[in-house]
């Protein structure tokens, strides 16, 4: 049958398996060199490989064990073919074993081959049931082939074997429950199979093949000196000394690329203990220095050998097992073949080889290893630098628990202790930076702390590694709280303590002493110095990295609430919290502890004798009081969990507690304020206009302060709602007349409110204008007013009120609601009583912004503040001046009116100085006024105002009146000097010292 006749698609299998009959009758009768039916039922079952049936493989055997060999070239040809199909069956394999059987006398060199290579295409099909156990009696036939013996041969073998090592199909490691004879270690049997025909070159490769297929295996590390050494001198144990010493001898005399040499001396380590090899080895020093020469050499040789494993592994045990000189000096030894050039698979296989033995000895190994890249020979510097990048990749990808038993062993420590010391070495940064981020950071950080001198150059270096190191996503959140736990320690000196246990987790506290181990300026420098550059390191940080460090810090911050270094130190770090996120992970780490505090009750305050309880209060508000108002107010717009009105909520119950701290109470007064004005405004309202519990009422008006410094922004609202209400709040307490320390915190509450809304207005902070013209009333800001609102309305308020109504400052009117505010006061009916009073206070609120404007630290700043708030105060200060003296006689409080005004004078002059000279003409009138009235008071403050405008250089004061006016002013004062114009002793006392001057 013509096999192109044959229709696949439709035939059916009993026709297919025919048709295989009929060939393979054909190849059976045929004894011709070449037979077409061969080739036929190649094609056939390469088509359909089901089709071989038991009639094809009976062919095929008789004609293997046929005396005429030209049908067994035809019949290997069809069973190489079905080696590479997936045909595998019990017939098949008997076949393979005729096949060896034919080959086993005769040098049938293909044959033997074919044998070997279905072996192999066998063992390559991953489902197949053939095992290494079942191998081995294939292996013992091809070792017994006469056609296998040569070198040629011996070197196909050991390729194959090589191969069928490398697959899947066999265990190579596991052992059957009951290991059959002679195969205790399926390693250990192939070598004894092979042996035999294979020089111990080439058995030593195909071993450790081998070996390096079972390495790969999981939990498996089979003995390799031991099983390979004892395979090929398997009774060096029953020798004696003097015979071991002998082998030794004649293997040192070999070439120490010779294999055999290495095998010899493994052979008699791994069946002999360590200490009678190492005895062995002392009795001719020339065997040690020649193993020591095979190892290395071994280690070394390019490319990867087997040789080079069993080396690594011999040496390995070796060191492990003696004592530490002997092994120092052998690891001395192996780093001479770092001062010459080494490829770069030699660096990577001396770096695996420094990984297994580092456990040995760290600080001898490292030491040595960095004393070579200190070296100022480049040949020697930088094979070192190759081994230790090699080294570090090989640390870096350690796994957990082979990581956690360097750790235990101080290995990272030790290397940590190396790379800081050599920072400034270029080649070493990026390696350093890589293996830093694996280490821990609680050990870390605080030795790279320790590096740092702020007093050379060197310490630049070592902040660029603690800046890169703290801006490390995954590193970060430990690396930070390390940090903030060597601060603490650095102020009280005990640094470098390396005693101290670890700082673990962020609520493990570090305790210190109770007084600094060092002098308290040492202790200010070394805080100083590190909370800068903490700052330094905070700015160029990637604020996607906050929200993850956030948490630890704060938590670490509240696990000790007294320590004002821990505060301190998150001060520099929270302006660059203002990110959503970053205010996110604040407000819910906050939330999280105030909401976390027991409710107080008296038991509770009275027990907390050491203020622990206090402190813890006190923390999260003080968090809370350096974030930055504009990411507080950003969060706002997003915020869609209520964090700020569950913390507006919280702040309240502090406030109003009480049985709460009162430093607790202010602060959250003052956090408070910090909040959005969206939230906070309504509350402070409502409390402002229906609270009269006084204790309340001034822990809003703190908020109304704070409010005012915080949102400057939003004057006009802040402006509008408030100061009417503050404006109420003032006309009580002067109507209540009420002399208490209570009264009065409420009083100063509300000229703190007024004074602050002073400073903060336009007018007050526009460019400073020309001193042309004596008498100014109207600033030209750089603002196009139509009309006076915000903080401007407050000024010109309460100017207006100061004048008792009779002087509009400016050219536009106050805003309705507060026009509104002086009506009120107008049309009160006790006004008679009420304006005095409520003038005197105005004027008082002049002088607490005069003294607050003074306080600020930019002097340029803060005399052209006080010059315009000099120059719009100034007419409203006369008119007051005035009117009190005019009417002081006759409606009680208006001489106080006249006397404040006076202060606030003296006030401008003291703070002004020699750049008050503008004031001096309408300072002199007003003190002309003062001077001629009949209340004490008001004269003692006229003449002192008057000496504090001859302080001034005296040509200045002289010119800036004209001669009627100066002469008329020094008059005055002579008469209050000599006659019975002056009001008491004290007045006519100053006056003649005024009068002196004027001399």
């Amino acid at each position: 049958m013509a096999l192109a006749e044959l229709d696949a698609s439709r035939a059916t299998s009993q026709l297919l398996c025919a048709t295989a009959d009929f060939l393979a009758n054909a190849i059976h009768r045929s004894d011709g060199p070449r037979n077409p039916g061969v080739e036929r039922l190649v094609l056939l079952l390469g088509i359909h490989p089901t089709a071989a049936t038991a009639k094809v493989y009976a062919v095929l055997s008789a004609a293997l064990l046929a005396k005429a060999e030209a049908s067994k070239p035809q019949a290997r040809m069809l069973l190489a073919h079905l080696a590479s199909t997936e045909a595998f069956s019990q017939p098949f394999l008997e076949c393979i074993k005729l096949n060896l059987s034919s080959t086993a006398t005769k040098r049938d060199k293909l044959g033997a081959t074919l044998s070997l290579e279905c072996i192999i295409a066998v063992a390559k099909k991953r489902n197949t049931p053939l095992s290494l156990h079942e191998c081995v009696p294939f292996l013992a036939q091809i070792t017994e082939s006469d056609a296998l013996r040569d070198n040629e041969s011996g070197h196909r073998i050991e390729t194959r074997l090589t191969l069928l090592a490398a697959t899947n199909a066999f265990d190579i490691v596991s052992l059957p429950q009951e290991p059959t004879p002679n195969l205790a270690h399926p390693l250990a049997s192939l070598l004894n199979f092979t042996r035999s025909y294979v020089n111990g070159s080439r058995l030593l490769s195909v071993a450790m093949d081998l070996a390096l297929e079972c390495l790969d295996k999981e939990n498996v590390k089979p003995d390799l000196i031991h099983t390979i050494a004892t395979a090929f001198h398997p009774n060096m144990k029953r020798n004696s000394t003097t015979k071991c010493k002998n082998l030794l001898a004649d293997a040192a005399q070999r070439d120490a690329a010779d294999a055999s040499a290495l095998i010899i001396f493994a052979a008699v380590f791994a069946q002999r203990t360590t200490d009678d090899f190492v005895h062995i080895l002392s009795l001719d020093s020339t065997i040690e220095r020649t193993l020591n020469q095979i190892l290395i050499q071994n280690v070394l040789a390019p490319p990867y050998s087997s040789a080079g494993v069993l080396a690594i592994e011999f040496w390995y045990t070796l060191i492990s097992g003696e004592t530490a000189k002997r092994a120092q000096l052998r690891i001395q030894d192996f780093l001479i073949c770092l001062d010459k050039p080494v490829l770069d698979t030699s660096a990577s296989r001396i770096a695996t080889i420094l990984d297994r033995i580092l456990l040995i000895d760290p600080i001898f190994i490292l030491s040595n290893l960095f004393s070579k890249v200190d070296s100022g020979y480049e040949s020697t510097r930088g094979p070192t630098l190759s081994v230790f990048s090699h080294l570090a990749r090989i640390l870096m990808e350690l796994p957990g628990p082979e990581r956690a038993q360097l750790c235990s062993f101080g290995v990272f420590s030790i290397l940590a202790d190396q790379l800081i010391a050599r920072l400034e070495m270029d080649e070493l940064w990026a390696t350093s930076l890589a293996l830093f981020r694996q280490m821990d950071a609680s050990m870390l950080i605080p030795k790279l702390c320790r590096s740092l001198d702020f007093s050379s150059s060197r310490s630049l270096v070592s902040e660029n590694m603690l800046a890169s190191l703290l801006s490390q996503s995954s590193f970060a959140p430990e690396a930070w709280t390390s940090f903030l736990e060597f601060i603490r320690s650095a102020a009280f000196g005990t640094a470098s303590d390396s005693s101290t246990p670890s700082i673990k987790t962020p609520t493990d506290i570090r305790q210190l002493p109770k007084a600094p181990h060092i002098s308290v300026k040492d202790s200010e420098a070394t805080l100083s110095h590190l909370i800068e550059l903490s700052g330094r390191i905070a700015a160029a940080m990637n604020p996607l990295l906050w929200p993850t460090v956030i948490p630890s810090l704060l938590a670490k911050s509240y696990g000790c609430p007294e320590d004002a270094i821990s505060v301190r130190f998150i001060a520099v770090l929270t302006p660059h919290w203002t990110s959503k996120e970053s205010v996110a992970a604040v407000l819910a780490s906050i939330m999280a502890f105030m909401s976390s505090q027991p409710r107080l009750t008296e038991d509770l305050v009275d027990s907390d004798e050491l203020g622990r309880l206090l402190f813890a209060r006190l923390n999260p508000l003080l968090i809370l009081k350096m974030i930055p108002i504009s990411a507080l107010d950003a969060f706002y717009l997003i915020d869609t969990t209520h964090q700020m009105q569950r913390l507006l909520s919280e702040l309240g119950t502090r406030i109003e507690s009480l049985l709460e701290y009162d430093k607790v109470g202010m602060l959250s007064a003052e956090v408070l304020a910090h909040l959005p004005v969206a939230e906070v405004l309504p509350l402070l309202v409502r409390k402002l206009k229906y609270n009269q519990a006084p204790k309340l009422v001034a822990s809003y008006l703190y908020t109304a302060c704070h409010l005012v410094s915080a949102h400057s922004s939003v004057q006009s609202q802040v402006a509008e709602e408030v100061t009417p209400l503050v404006m109420a709040v003032l006309v009580e307490l002067l109507r209540g007349q009420q002399d208490d320390s209570a009264t009065e915190k409420l009083q100063m509450g509300c000229i703190e409110y007024l004074a602050l809304c002073v400073q903060s207005c336009r007018v007050v902070n526009a460019n400073e204008f020309s001193d042309s013209g004596a008498k100014i009333q109207e600033i030209e800001s750089d603002d196009d007013l139509t009309s006076y609102s915000g903080f401007d309305a407050v000024l010109y308020l309460l100017l207006d009120v100061l004048a008792f109504g009779g002087l509009r400052v400016g050219s536009c009117d106050l805003p309705l609601w507060a026009a509104r505010v002086v009506d009120d006061v107008n049309r009160d009916a006790d006004a008679l009583l009420l304006v005095p009073a409520l003038s005197t206070t105005m004027a008082n609120v002049l002088t607490t912004c005069v003294k607050r404007i003074l306080s600020a630290s930019d002097i340029g700043v803060t005399i052209k503040k006080l010059r315009n708030l000099a120059r719009v105060a100034t007419p409203s200060l006369n008119e007051a001046i005035q009117y009190g003296c005019d009417n002081g006689g006759r409606i009680s409080g208006m001489y106080s009116v006249a006397a404040a005004s006076l202060q606030t004078f003296f006030h401008f002059f003291f703070s002004l100085k020699d750049r008050a000279t503008f004031l001096i003409a309408d300072v002199v009138d007003a003190c002309l006024i003062s001077l001629r009235s009949k209340n004490a008071l008001v004269q003692m403050t006229a003449l002192k105002v008057l000496g504090a405008a001859l302080s001034l250089p005296s040509s200045s004061f002289q010119k800036s009146l004209n001669e009627q006016i100066f002469s008329s002013i020094k008059l005055t004062v002579d008469e209050l000097a000599t006659s019975t114009l002056a009001m008491s002793v004290e007045v006519k006392e100053l006056a003649c010292k005024i009068s002196d001057a004027f001399a």
